[in-house]
């Protein structure tokens, strides 16, 4: 397993396990943070919930197709602001705001979220969310970056 720290600031996690340190990965538990990096650029979003296996599994899966992605973008020389940013929210249950908003009815839930696309104003000023892309794939890396390669169009 992996041990990792991460700043709400910077959105650095470090990891032991002997991978580089993935820019674009944050671990996060407070919505806030979420919905303030959802505002600045595309996302992919990981609900999970403590004592689940497959979340377990998948969290480690969902790291590394970050840090793909990662080495993708420092090869094509992607600004940092333009990445793709990786949140997982490892206790979903404890974010009801975040579940409620989503429509996660269950975990692991795992959604593509386009900068300025996933939600929209009307013409009252409400904010209404759109329903996410939802990933309902096998949970492993080279699944995932398949569909994220498709629903990015890249």
């Amino acid at each position: 397993m992996v041990a990792s720290s991460a700043s709400a600031s910077d959105g650095v996690v470090t990891s032991t396990n002997g991978r580089s340190s993935v820019r674009n990965f944050k671990t996060v538990s407070d919505e806030r943070v979420l919905f303030e990096t959802l505002g600045k650029r595309t996302a992919v979003v990981a609900l999970l919930t403590p004592g689940c296996e497959l979340c377990a599994h998948y969290a480690e899966e969902f790291k590394y197709v970050a840090e793909l992605f990662e080495q993708h973008d420092d090869e094509l020389g992607v600004a940092g602001d333009k990445r793709v940013m990786f949140i997982e929210v490892p206790d979903a249950a404890s974010t009801p705001n975040i579940t409620g908003v989503f429509r996660a009815t269950n975990a692991p839930f795992v959604a593509v979220l386009k900068q300025h696309r996933w939600y929209y104003v009307t013409p009252s000023g409400e904010t209404v969310i759109r329903k996410p892309k939802r990933y309902h794939g096998t949970l492993n890396a080279k699944e995932t970056i398949g569909w994220l390669n498709r629903e990015l169009g890249l």
